[in-house]
């Protein structure tokens, strides 16, 4: 379990916070913008969510996070949600086989994020990275 899940939530609502996190790291999602949510997370509902509540309250409140950021937001939501309020639905465990697709889709992330030129004019890069996300949205 995340440390920063361990430190800002009851027992109760810590596998809710953990499946939010194991998808964001399935995702890409770099720790900072991952405490981030779940440190807006605890100041906002403090324990006392209500699982239709958080929607909503997301919407609002990702506006400034990244696209992927927002995105395991929503679908973290929607998987608790469509499995009864089950949170170890959402993110099994991640699988080893796929755990190169998830670094090297990070280092691609990384490359458009710093150096957004040199990311636009290798296409052959653009490929690969549609081609991780696919996979890995196929094999979780």
């Amino acid at each position: 379990m995340h440390p920063t899940v361990k430190r800002l939530f009851r027992a109760a609502d810590q596998p809710y916070a953990d499946a939010f996190v194991r998808l964001a790291k399935q995702r890409g999602v770099p720790d900072r913008e991952v405490e981030s949510a779940l440190s807006w997370y605890a100041r906002t509902f403090d324990g006392k969510a209500k699982l239709e509540d958080v929607g909503p309250t997301w919407d609002y409140a990702s506006k400034g996070w990244s696209p992927e950021l927002q995105q395991v937001g929503y679908d973290w939501f929607a998987g608790v949600h469509n499995n009864g309020g089950d949170p170890t639905a959402v993110a099994p465990a991640s699988r080893p086989e796929c755990d190169a697709a998830r670094a090297r889709l990070a280092e691609i992330r990384e490359l458009a994020r710093t150096d957004p030129r040199a990311y636009d004019a290798d296409t052959a890069i653009q490929s690969e990275q549609l081609a991780l996300i696919e996979d890995l949205s196929s094999n979780p």
